[in-house]
């Protein structure tokens, strides 16, 4: 999950453990974190420890699998969960350094933690007491971020949406498809993202982003690309209908519909590689299409 995701560029990361609630955000322990570290969240970088997926960047919470697994969730791992959480953690400190590392973990997370901080010669600090949820790790972890934290680079919540493109169209994506003058209006059921008065973007119950054909217009060409012949398609596209596309598309990517003739967007039904190889079935179930 890790290996698409650009973290952002701050000096302290905080080290925290799953939850059995997905998203994290919304179970008790994590709201008792949020609270603990407010004033600071938009100075530091949070990741969550869990043992089915190894590192859960917080941006990433709520898209799958991070917010679509259920484990029971004790704190203690056998020695094959503690090896796996242990060469995720590893390989992403190894990737991306930062100045302060703050662990507020116990248990077997609290171990994964001292294992890598050997094996790469790095200081953790540690917050937490027994219970990382207690009043007294709790003031803990806010004393260890209040003298760690930096204002250098303050992010906002525009970064937490272009690292969600970053990871779901590539690295880069996320500037080209909401700078700096972007806004994001917020609803109950999710959000919408404005460029220049016109929709680029919405959030969808998977976590990821739902583009808009003027949001696809800001995107390279051959990314996510779904190349069709010379037809207007109306619903949905037929793999006959498809003459190639990228073969990094997965089932239930967000693809770009391109044409001879016509511009759209929608959710893959099958891979890239199967939309070009099958004589039948849905390719592309399309949301918008444009005629050029």
């Amino acid at each position: 999950m890790i290996s698409r995701f650009t973290p952002p560029d701050v000096d302290t990361l905080v080290i925290l453990p799953c939850s059995a609630r997905k998203p994290y955000s919304l179970s008790r322990s994590h709201a008792r974190f949020i609270d603990a570290l407010r004033g600071y969240r938009q100075q530091i970088h949070e990741i969550i420890l869990t043992s089915p997926i190894g590192v859960v960047p917080r941006e990433l919470e709520t898209i799958y699998p991070a917010a679509h697994y259920d484990i029971a969730v004790t704190g203690e791992w056998g020695l094959d969960e503690t090896a796996w959480v242990s060469s995720c953690l590893r390989a992403y400190l190894a990737k991306h350094t930062y100045r302060n590392v703050i662990a507020h973990v116990s248990g077997g997370f609290a171990e994964v933690c001292r294992i890598v901080e050997h094996d790469l010669g790095i200081e953790i600090v540690y917050s937490a007491l027994d219970d990382p949820v207690s009043d007294d790790s709790l003031a803990g972890l806010r004393e260890c971020v209040a003298g760690s934290a930096s204002s250098r680079n303050r992010r906002s919540y525009l970064d937490t949406v272009r690292a969600i493109a970053d990871y779901q169209f590539g690295r880069g994506i996320g500037e080209k498809l909401i700078p700096d003058h972007a806004h994001i209006k917020s609803r109950r059921s999710g959000f919408r993202i404005f460029v220049n008065h016109d929709q680029v973007a919405s959030s969808t119950r998977y976590g990821t982003l739902a583009l808009t054909l003027a949001g696809a217009a800001r995107l390279p060409d051959d990314i996510y690309r779904v190349e069709i012949d010379n037809f207007l398609p109306k619903g949905s596209i037929l793999a006959p209908g498809v003459i190639d596309s990228d073969p990094q598309i997965r089932q239930m990517d967000e693809v770009i519909v391109h044409g001879s003739i016509a511009f759209g967007v929608g959710r893959a039904m099958m891979s890239g590689r199967e939309m070009v190889e099958s004589s039948r079935g849905i390719a592309v179930d399309l949301r918008a299409v444009e005629e050029r």
